[in-house]
């Protein structure tokens, strides 16, 4: 089913506090006043790599810190549907005004997870695109052993919140970043393990100031 995309100017909600930079606990009460009725917030987990037991846990929210004097919130929910048969994760970002906040951003995905990478959800985060610039990671599955689909959100003024990763890129099955002199790396393998010699080679994408895209190192 094609993912369904919302671009929403939300109601305003006061939420009694509007510092630069809030705690962590702070934050989870300012998206819990955003939560969908019948959503529930998305929980970010890291698992025991030889017994899988979940060892820690905590909602999927964070401030984006690197381009606004007040930060926006990025936060990940889940609704149920058909009983429960079915699922909708909707990814958010909340923007400050005034006393409180308004939702910006908003894009929906069908029976799709945060995608997991070594035991750790790693698909939904900050990430720092160039000096005093960053983005959303936000990387979604079907399911474990089907690879992850990679867009990174940054603000672009005058027209919102876009994915500045090529379309041609896809998904993968392993990410890998890193800093390259100042500018993201991102390393995306199609490879399911060390026993997939017929897959692809990896592809290599760098952050262009220029153009403001994530591109492909040819």
């Amino acid at each position: 089913m094609t993912n369904k995309f919302v671009l929403a100017c939300g109601v305003l909600v006061i939420v009694g506090h509007s510092l630069h930079s809030q705690s962590y606990t702070q934050i989870v009460e300012i998206v819990q006043r955003f939560i969908s009725p019948g959503a529930s917030m998305v929980q970010l987990t890291k698992a025991d790599p030889i017994s899988g037991d979940v060892i820690q846990k905590e909602p999927a929210a964070f401030q984006l810190q690197g381009q606004f004097v007040r930060p926006d919130i990025a936060f990940a929910e889940n609704t149920a549907v058909n009983k429960g048969a079915n699922h909708i994760l909707s990814i958010n970002i909340l923007r400050p005004e005034g006393d409180g906040y308004r939702i910006v951003f908003t894009k929906t995905y069908y029976d799709r997870v945060i995608f997991a990478q070594n035991f750790k959800t790693i698909g939904f985060q900050e990430i720092k695109l160039s000096d005093g610039r960053v983005g959303m990671l936000v990387i979604t599955s079907s399911g474990a052993s089907l690879g992850g689909d990679p867009e990174i959100f940054t603000w672009e003024e005058g027209v919102g919140y876009v994915n500045v990763i090529p379309p041609e890129v896809g998904g993968g099955y392993h990410f890998l970043w890193a800093d390259d002199r100042g500018k993201l790396r991102l390393q995306i393998s199609y490879s399911k393990g060390k026993y997939d010699t017929n897959a692809p080679p990896a592809v290599l994408l760098i952050w262009n100031d220029h153009t403001n895209k994530m591109e492909i190192v040819k």
